[in-house]
């Protein structure tokens, strides 16, 4: 009982940070695509292309990828092998195991948004 509660709390979590990783990756794509547009026609139409469009586009793609990743991990739609929780299903090791996954998944996100954010502040390298 006490670990499903362990693992009811870490969802709780979990779940505000995937619903902000999601809209702000939809935030991001909207703006690729329109810096994307703005190219194509400063390109084909202008022929004048814009030369940072390609790589803010690129860390855009890349942002948006990692911040949808807590989404698509609480909504269980990743490729996944399920096969040892399965067998696991409705015993007390299946919910120590989704501890340890809630666990590992919230300081993983931890760590990505640190380094981000130092790779953001730090802002002289190049791509």
């Amino acid at each position: 009982m006490i670990l499903k509660n362990i693992e009811f709390f870490l969802s709780k979590i979990n779940e505000p940070i995937g619903k902000i990783g999601k809209q702000l990756g939809g935030l991001l794509l909207i703006i690729m695509t329109i810096i994307v547009l703005i190219q194509v026609v400063s390109r084909y139409i202008f022929n004048d292309p814009i030369s940072w469009s390609d790589e803010l586009s690129c860390y855009l793609m890349i942002y948006m990828t990692y911040l949808c990743m807590p989404f698509i991990y609480l909504k269980d739609k990743n490729i996944a092998m399920t096969f040892l929780l399965e067998k696991a299903q409705g015993n007390r090791f299946f919910h120590v195991l989704m501890m340890l996954i809630h666990i590992f998944a919230l300081v993983t996100i931890l760590i990505w948004i640190y380094f981000g954010w130092n790779f953001f502040l730090r802002g002289n390298v190049m791509a």
